[in-house]
């Protein structure tokens, strides 16, 4: 394994996982601000 296969193999890795972070990330954000918007739905129906 030559220097630029080592390099290849770094970039192509760090891609994919930047690519895998950007989709759990932005569907756990998703989620997370579901949870929370219905959460404080919820709770106005509750008050008034």
């Amino acid at each position: 394994m030559g220097i630029d296969d080592i390099k290849r193999y770094h970039r192509q890795s760090r891609d994919e996982q930047l690519h895998f972070e950007d989709k759990t990330g932005l569907r756990s954000a998703m989620i997370h601000f579901a949870i929370v918007y219905l959460r404080e739905q919820g709770f106005r129906r509750l008050i008034a």
